[in-house]
C-alpha cells in the first residue's frame, strides 16, 4: 500500500473512530491549538528557570490524561500506561507535588509541600475535610499505580537505561517481527491495538551520563542519544514520548531586546520533534509589559509571588504554531490554567481575583481549623498564634506542641 492510500485509509477510519487522540483536560486553549495527545507525536517541553515548564508538562502530560482516563467509561477508553521517568526530585517530593496539584485541579485549594508534610512554613493547618480531600487524592494515584496505568521510575537515567525499561514495557503489549526487507517492525497484540503509551522523562539536564568503548560521553553526544531514544520510541513503537529540556543557551538571547522565545533554546531536541512548547516567566527578565498584558497585576498580595507565564507553540507538525497561549500558574501547586485576554470582559474581575486569593483561602482554611479544635479542645479556648515569617503577617497554624509551650 503506498503512503498516500495509507494516509486515505487513515482519514477513512478516523470518520467513524470515537477516539481522536487524548484531549488536553485542563485548557481549552492548549487543545485548539494541538490535537491532543496522539500516538507517534513526540513532544518538547523547554523553559528558561521558574517558567513552570514541569508543572505544565505534570498537569498536561500525566494528571490530565489520568484524569480523563479515570472519567470516561471503561468500554469507551482504550487501554494506557504511562512511563514517568522521575529524575529531578525525590520520590516523596514528586509525589506530594502531584497531590497538591490534584487538590488545585479537582478541590479548588491551593495547598504546597510544607502544609502538607512540613514541621515549618505551612500555609494553613488542615482541618478535617481538607484531610479527607488529601486521602481522596493520594488515593488517586495509588489506584491508577495499583491498575498498571502509571509506572513511575526515579532516580537518574542514562538514556540506554530509560530505552530497556520502555522496551521491556513494549514487550508486554506485542511482538517485533521480520519484514521480508529484513527490516524489524514491532506490532501490538489484538487485544492492545489501541493501547496508548506516554513516556515522560523529566528531565534531560538531570541524564545519567554513559560511555561507549569505555569512552565517556560528552554533555553534546547525551542530549544527542537521548534525542535519538525519543525519536526510536515514536518511529519504531508509535507512542507518545514527552521528553523536559532546559533553556540551551544562545548568544544574546537574554537581553531584554530579545525575549522572545527562540527555538535554538530546544538545542537538539527540535530536530526531529512533532510538537515543540515553551514556557515564559516574564518576570524573570524584569519586564513590566509582555504583549498586551501588564506583568505587576498577576503578582498576588501579601506574598508577592508572580503567577502569570506564557507558553508558545513553537512547532507543531499537525496544526497550528508560533501561536502564544497567556497562562495562570499556582506554583504552590503546580497548576495552571488559561488567561483572559485583557480585551476580553472576565479580565479585570479575574486580575482582581487573583491578588489576593491565596491570602482569603489560607484565612478560611485557618478559621476552618481553629473552630474544629475549638470545638476538640475546649480548654484552649480560640486562641490563634500570629507570626512574621519575614513577609506580612499571616495566620500561623496552630499545633498542640505549640499550645502546651
Amino acid at each position: 500500500m503506498s503512503i498516500f492510500k495509507k494516509v486515505l485509509q487513515h482519514a477513512q477510519t478516523s470518520r467513524v473512530s470515537a477516539f481522536h487522540g487524548i484531549p488536553f483536560q485542563f485548557s481549552a486553549k492548549l487543545s485548539s491549538q494541538i490535537n491532543g495527545i496522539r500516538q507517534g507525536t513526540y513532544y518538547v517541553v523547554s523553559g528558561r528557570p521558574s517558567s513552570g515548564k514541569k508543572s505544565f508538562t505534570d498537569l498536561n502530560f500525566m494528571f490530565s490524561v489520568l484524569w480523563w482516563y479515570a472519567c470516561t467509561p471503561e468500554d469507551m477508553r482504550p487501554p494506557l500506561k504511562i512511563l514517568y521517568f522521575n529524575m529531578d526530585k525525590s520520590e516523596k517530593v514528586k509525589a506530594a507535588k502531584w497531590i497538591c496539584l490534584y487538590m488545585s485541579a479537582c478541590f479548588g485549594k491551593i495547598i504546597d509541600i510544607n502544609t502538607i508534610d512540613g514541621d515549618y512554613n505551612k500555609m494553613y493547618n488542615i482541618d478535617s475535610k481538607t484531610l479527607q480531600e488529601l486521602e481522596i487524592a493520594a488515593s488517586f494515584f495509588d489506584d491508577m499505580i495499583s491498575k498498571g496505568v502509571l509506572e513511575i521510575y526515579s532516580g537518574a537515567k542514562s538514556p540506554s537505561r530509560i530505552h530497556e525499561y520502555v522496551e521491556r514495557n513494549m514487550i508486554n503489549y506485542g511482538g517485533i517481527h521480520n519484514e521480508q526487507d529484513g527490516e524489524k517492525r514491532y506490532e501490538l497484540s489484538p487485544q492492545y491495538k489501541h493501547l496508548q503509551m506516554i513516556v515522560v522523562v523529566d528531565n534531560a539536564s538531570k541524564l545519567k551520563l554513559e560511555s561507549q568503548n569505555k569512552m565517556a560521553f560528552a554533555d553534546n553526544d547525551i542530549h544527542k542519544k537521548m534525542h535519538e531514544t525519543m525519536m526510536h520510541f515514536k518511529e519504531f513503537y508509535n507512542i507518545a514520548p514527552v521528553i523536559i529540556v532546559p533553556s540551551f543557551s544562545v548568544g544574546g538571547l537574554f537581553k531584554k531586546s530579545q525575549m522572545t522565545p527562540d527555538f535554538r533554546e530546544f538545542g537538539i531536541y527540535y530536530e526531529g520533534c512533532d510538537v515543540a512548547l515553551h514556557l515564559f516567566n516574564p518576570f524573570k527578565c524584569d519586564l513590566n509589559e509582555y504583549g498586551e498584558f501588564q506583568v505587576k497585576d498577576f503578582v498576588t498580595e501579601p506574598d508577592n509571588i508572580p503567577r502569570l507565564r506564557f507558553c508558545t507553540v513553537m512547532r507543531n507538525t499537525e496544526g497550528l504554531d508560533s501561536s502564544t497561549m497567556p497562562i495562570v500558574f499556582h506554583p504552590e501547586s503546580g497548576f495552571m490554567f488559561d488567561c483572559p485576554l485583557p480585551s476580553a470582559p472576565n479580565y479585570f474581575q479575574t486580575i482582581q481575583h487573583y491578588k489576593f486569593f491565596k491570602q482569603l483561602q489560607i484565612n478560611e482554611q485557618q478559621q476552618s481549623f481553629n473552630s474544629e479544635y475549638t470545638n476538640a479542645n475546649p480548654e484552649f479556648g480560640s486562641t490563634t498564634i500570629a507570626t512574621n515569617t519575614g513577609n506580612e503577617p499571616t495566620f500561623q497554624p496552630i499545633n498542640e506542641c505549640a499550645e502546651q509551650c
